[in-house]
């Protein structure tokens, strides 16, 4: 897409629990954020305020409309199990002057369990993972 990139805070808030403020996402160089969570991990996006937002799914070379609370500017996402890779969003934000500018994110989801996530092994050398190349 040739059009500017938004360089604005976005907030991300993982799991369901009321009580946990979102945080600041990362956004790289090149205005693209990116998040990790864990497979059917819930995540929510706070784009900011506004009513002039579109929101889709990348696929191949094609976009896919993806659902967007608009009246709050927040994206909300529960992918299923299975769903591991690195997933690419584009959010479009029009301002108030018709502006268009896109939001990148990259959602990268790892498996709910993993060698990483199980608990720790009382022999030390088990607990390196540069000793299993997981790094």
């Amino acid at each position: 897409m040739g059009m500017p990139v938004n360089f604005d805070s976005l907030r991300v808030k993982r799991g369901f629990r009321g009580d946990v403020e979102p945080e600041s996402a990362i956004t790289d160089p090149y205005g693209v954020v990116k998040i990790r969570i864990k497979e059917v991990e819930r995540v929510e996006l706070e784009l900011g305020k506004g009513s002039g937002y579109r929101g889709y799914t990348v696929v191949g070379d094609q976009l896919r409309r993806s659902t967007l609370d608009t009246a709050k500017g927040i994206f909300y996402w529960q992918p299923g199990p299975g769903f591991i890779g690195v997933y690419d969003l584009v959010f479009i934000k029009e301002d108030e002057f018709g502006m268009l500018r896109k939001i990148q994110v990259k959602v990268k989801i790892g498996p709910k369990f993993g060698l990483l996530s199980v608990r720790r092994n009382k022999h030390p050398s088990l607990n390196d993972s540069r000793r299993l190349n997981l790094q």
